[in-house]
């Protein structure tokens, strides 16, 4: 449940309901569940600035939101009840340590250790930030090209180089991002 966006339109209410929904319906299907707040790169920023333009408001530092706690205690709860292992992606802030979600790995060793019986060593990804506690991994993702248009989006740079090509993409292609005119 990856970002949490506080803003006008979507208040702690909005997500509280949804993530409950979300949780009941994944009840037995999944084991884990990973949320983190929106973060303010440049393009962010940029994008709710428009989006204020046509009537939202977004708190200064979602962090420091006093809906914020509650929400995440809700959301711990309803995770658990739904038999859901909560944790966070790239969150240092101890708040939700105090709603008693722990941080995580969207990459994570110990559960590819796991998953494939074999017993590696899963050093942190010194390329990620500073936060991120994912294992070493190799982005299979290209970017510009998804064109969804999610104003939180850091991995969409250009929106018409992503609508051109999503336009011209190859499912049967032997690589995320192909194109059919990339294909030799």
């Amino acid at each position: 449940y990856d970002p949490i966006i506080l803003s006008n339109r979507t208040p702690a209410a909005y997500h509280r309901d949804r993530f409950q929904s979300l949780s009941k319906n994944l009840r037995g299907l999944t084991r884990r569940v990973v949320i983190s707040v929106v973060d303010s790169y440049a393009g962010t920023r940029k994008a709710f600035h428009e989006l204020e333009k046509k009537g939202f408001a977004f708190p200064e530092d979602p962090l420091e939101s006093e809906e914020l706690l509650p929400l995440l205690k809700d959301m711990a709860a309803a995770a658990e009840a739904a038999g859901l292992d909560i944790t966070t992606c790239a969150e240092p802030s101890p708040i939700f340590q105090s709603a008693g979600i722990r941080p995580g790995a969207c990459v994570d060793g110990e559960q590819i250790n796991r998953l494939t019986g074999v017993q590696k060593t899963r050093k942190k990804d010194p390329a990620q930030r500073f936060a991120c506690l994912c294992a070493v991994s190799r982005d299979i993702g290209v970017r510009d090209t998804c064109a969804g248009g999610c104003v939180y989006c850091y991995a969409t740079r250009r929106p018409d180089e992503a609508r051109r090509r999503a336009a011209g993409h190859d499912p049967a292609a032997p690589a995320l991002g192909a194109t059919r005119e990339s294909i030799p």
